[in-house]
């Protein structure tokens, strides 16, 4: 007879186990219930959703409850480069635990930025992403101007990471910035990835 333990976890016996590995599979799969296979009292092995094994075998780091800004060249990289760092940089910015933050000037330039004609990203596409990042980010309000950034025009992405406090500010122009500004250490996608994800870059 099969036991159920108080972990959504179900013994099983090995004679069991290989004359209903089917219905037992499916189980697994669609109640997410792990099985313990025993032989003669002993457990022997164990049988897990690929999800679960997923979980196991690459675990979210630690390291990802981060505070994050995007400048907006690693947003336009991410919508145009589907494989690239950038792409993969902006998915772990919107998953939590990690966290985005934005301003309302900085919304607009993406929203300005994304619809250059040039850059020929379809209008849903574009739209689809700015929905994207409105529903996953924080907005906040930065209470001060700063004159920091080479680039005048890049100062917006430091004023809201110095009001959220952020960890990182991921750029494409690393000399437009600063290394850090305060507690915000200015990094590209690629040494984003390495610091949060290393498991996500091509080997």
């Amino acid at each position: 007879m099969d036991s159920t333990t108080g972990n959504n976890v179900t013994i099983v016996s090995a004679l069991r186990a290989r004359a209903n590995f089917g219905a037992l599979l499916s189980q697994v799969e669609e109640e997410s219930r792990s099985l313990v296979i025993e032989k003669r009292g002993t457990p022997r092995a164990v049988l897990l959703s690929l999800r679960d094994y997923v979980k196991l075998a690459a675990p979210e780091p630690e390291v990802l409850s981060l505070r994050l800004v995007l400048d907006t060249n690693v947003l336009v990289s991410a919508a145009l480069k589907p494989e690239g760092p950038q792409r993969t940089a902006f998915l772990l910015a919107i998953t939590r635990p990690a966290r985005l933050y934005v301003s309302e000037p900085i919304v607009e330039e993406y929203g300005d930025v994304l619809a250059r004609r040039e850059l020929r990203i379809r209008r849903g596409a574009r739209l689809q992403l700015l929905q994207l990042i409105k529903n996953r980010s924080s907005l906040v309000a930065p209470r001060h101007r700063l004159e920091v950034a080479s680039d005048p025009d890049d100062n917006i992405f430091l004023e809201c990471a110095d009001a959220a406090r952020a960890d990182y500010l991921i750029t494409g122009n690393l000399r437009h910035f600063p290394k850090y500004w305060k507690q915000t250490k200015v990094v590209t996608a690629r040494e984003f990835i390495e610091i949060a994800a290393p498991h996500l870059l091509p080997r």
